[in-house]
């Protein structure tokens, strides 16, 4: 079985929804410089969430070897993420970072695809950190109830 819903990670926390990789406490703080530079710099947090899908083109019906290539890279970053069936959600809160991560699956499936088709869509959001369980949990609470996310389960023959 293969479950996506409430899941315990390695530490034993639960998350709402989703296969989460553990974040750590400590999160990098983007500085906001003052004129005056004798003033101790303030830092504040911010919050990128891009969903991205690569999916190599003239490779047959089944391209999960390929999709494997990229969450292996994904998972490798330390960045947090939920693998849903259509794609990838990362969070993290440098932009850079994030890009970085995506370029090397970018590098990982040009090696042998001669044509890749990716889609990305961003959030970005200063002050938060995060948000990629969170803002599923704001909708469990609106809702009052817990609600099912996605399960996905293989049938037993």
């Amino acid at each position: 079985m293969l479950a996506f819903g409430n899941t315990r990670t390695r530490s034993g926390e639960v998350y709402f929804g989703f296969l989460y990789r553990q974040v750590s406490e400590v999160f990098p703080l983007c500085p906001v410089w003052t004129l005056n530079s004798g003033f101790p710099i303030k830092y504040f947090l911010m919050s990128f969430l891009v969903f991205v899908s690569m999916t190599p083109l003239g490779k047959g019906e089944s391209v999960s070897q390929y999709v494997a290539r990229v969450v292996d890279i994904i998972d490798k970053s330390g960045l947090p993420y939920v693998l849903t069936p259509m794609g990838t959600i990362i969070e993290g809160e440098d932009w850079d970072e994030v890009m970085e991560v995506l370029k090397k699956g970018f590098e990982a499936l040009k090696e042998d695809c001669n044509r890749i088709s990716i889609t990305m869509k961003i959030d970005y959001r200063k002050g938060k950190k995060g948000r990629l369980i969170q803002k599923v949990k704001s909708v469990q609470e609106k809702i009052g109830r817990d609600i099912n996310i996605a399960t996905v389960e293989e049938k037993k023959e």
